[in-house]
């Protein structure tokens, strides 16, 4: 009988936050299509949990395949967001620009958390915050 290993998943979004106006306005802006935009009120979580969000924001997700090593993901997220990098350098000092990863680790595996000049830079001209989270 074969031993399937499971492989490391990744989840990785690049968010922008505390916005000031509908996130729509942001889409044409960027024009990105994201994958969820969320208003003051809505609810965070299922409907009816009494779970709303205070503030408006927009995000993306990456389409890789979650298999994929975490540097494809971030590559790929900021490629995404190239079309709209000169207005997110603009906000920078005005919303909250996020790179978020979730990392679901399992038995023995040891992905590689590695971040080369050139993605740091990208992140550092629109003061994105970097958010990783291990679970294991």
């Amino acid at each position: 009988m074969d031993i399937i290993k499971e492989k490391t998943e990744v989840l990785a979004r690049f968010a922008i936050t505390d916005l000031d106006c509908d996130p729509d306005l942001i889409t044409k802006q960027l024009k990105v299509m994201p994958t969820k935009v969320w208003r003051v009120g809505d609810d965070r979580a299922k409907a009816g949990s009494g779970l709303t969000f205070d503030n408006c924001g927009w995000r993306i997700e990456s389409e890789l395949d979650r298999f994929r090593p975490v540097t494809d993901h971030v590559n790929h997220l900021i490629s995404r967001m190239q079309p709209g990098w000169d207005f997110l350098r603009s906000v920078s000092d005005k919303y909250c620009i996020e790179l978020a990863l979730a990392i679901t680790m399992h038995a023995g595996d040891q992905p590689e958390l590695h971040f080369d000049p050139a993605i740091l830079g990208k992140l550092a001209e629109v003061k994105a915050h970097i958010d990783i989270d291990l679970y294991y």
